[in-house]
């Protein structure tokens, strides 16, 4: 049955998302045509239009990306918070299942949203830059050659303490985003959205405290980069871990969605 909850949770809110990320392609298509347009162009005007349209052109890209996060989070309350929650909390599947679902689904959508942000922009640079005409296959292949030399420079073991600290982070953040949310929707009979807000970030000022404490304890006892790293990361696991517990106990015992 999770199975099912999660491809229909899936669906819902992906049957969107694909507008959103078409735009951000198409608007990165228009971006290579206006960069060759102003590298080429001698009018002023024409190159004042260009740069322009380059604004909006990064602005749509971005806000593509923005647009699926609320529309991932919104997805979330509509369905678990409004009228729709009856219908999804009525189904035989645990609480559990009920907020994974939710979270998986939110947490792939940000996922691909932000590669297709990043895939937009790349696309611009790539083919919008006019000097690399002719020479793009050597370059991707100058980059493969550098990249032994750049994991020498950082650090194998750093480069992987850092992925697992973004990964973590982001993780723990969807979490805390997915909290507010259902603290808000427990707590106010009216404007849980404005709750939400209002507790995310009450919520985020406490862990900006602790966070901070164990930025500075790591730094004095150690001053290592890595320990600092290992210490975020654990500090970020363990509020995600119990972020989720609180979220599933508000659901099963103090969410009331009259």
């Amino acid at each position: 049955m999770f199975r099912k909850l999660l491809k229909n949770d899936l669906k819902t809110a992906w049957k969107f998302l694909w507008v959103l990320w078409l735009m951000a392609i198409s608007a990165a298509a228009v971006g290579v045509g206006m960069m060759r347009i102003i590298s080429a162009a001698e009018n002023t005007t024409l190159i004042a239009v260009g740069t322009l349209t380059m604004t909006a052109v990064a602005f749509t890209i971005f806000g593509s990306w923005v647009a699926s996060l609320f529309l991932l989070l919104g997805s979330f309350y509509k369905s678990r918070f409004t009228d729709q929650g009856y219908l999804t909390f009525t189904l035989p599947v645990s609480t559990h299942d009920v907020l994974l679902s939710s979270y998986l689904t939110s947490a792939l959508g940000i996922v691909v949203s932000a590669l297709v942000t990043v895939l937009s922009f790349g696309i611009m640079l790539f083919f919008g830059i006019s000097d690399f005409d002719g020479q793009r296959v050597q370059m991707i292949g100058m980059c493969f050659q550098r990249l032994p030399e750049l994991i020498d420079i950082f650090g194998g073991w750093n480069i992987v303490l850092f992925a697992v600290y973004i990964l973590v982070a982001a993780l723990s953040e969807l979490v805390t985003v997915m909290l507010a949310i259902t603290i808000g929707a427990a707590i106010a009979k009216k404007h849980k959205i404005f709750s939400a807000i209002a507790v995310y970030y009450g919520i985020h000022m406490v862990l900006s405290f602790i966070y901070g404490t164990g930025l500075v304890a790591t730094s004095v006892t150690t001053g290592k980069f890595q320990y600092f790293l290992l210490g975020q990361s654990g500090l970020f696991l363990v509020f995600g871990v119990g972020a989720y517990f609180l979220m599933h106990y508000l659901v099963n015992k103090k969410l009331n969605l009259n």
